[in-house]
């Protein structure tokens, strides 16, 4: 990588748009209500929900999403790592990872790895479907929260030097 992932967060995109998504987490009520969630968004199409990354990898396989939408964790390895092995394997598929916390750091692992967007849980149903949407259309979303804490990351990373 040539620098750190840039953090722009994108607007949204038309409403015309169309993206069809697979959701992997760890927890059924999340879930349901993630698939709720994007369901109910104009344009976005839920094909199918797993609970651990190897259902996760066979349902990526079989449906060639735009996007993934995945947890942070789940029970059958290091999502970091398959968020790597996943966007080298389907390139095409936008990674948006929800997470629980909103810490700048895990979220810039996962954009390292090949995430294309970070939205915390709790403000899924404000930020989820324009951050599915941005990926969709090749472009990257990081919570407006996220970001902010990024940048004071990486101000303070350059003080220290």
């Amino acid at each position: 990588m040539t620098g750190p992932p840039r953090l722009a967060v994108a607007p949204p995109a038309p409403a015309q748009a169309h993206a069809t998504v697979v959701i992997a987490h760890g927890h059924d009520l999340m879930r349901r209500a993630l698939r709720q969630l994007l369901g109910e968004a104009a344009g976005i199409e839920v094909l199918a929900e797993t609970s651990d990354l190897a259902s996760t990898a066979r349902q990526l396989a079989e449906h060639t999403p735009d996007v993934l939408v995945i947890s942070r964790k789940l029970p059958d390895g290091s999502t970091l790592e398959f968020i790597r092995a996943a966007a080298g394997r389907t390139p095409r598929t936008g990674i948006v990872v929800v997470s629980v916390e909103d810490a700048p750091g895990f979220a810039q692992r996962a954009l390292e790895a090949g995430a294309c967007g970070h939205v915390p849980v709790h403000l899924a149903d404000l930020e989820l479907a324009d951050a599915v949407m941005a990926a969709a259309h090749g472009a990257r979303y990081v919570s407006p929260s996220v970001a902010r804490g990024l940048a004071e990351h990486a101000g303070r990373r350059l003080a220290a030097i």
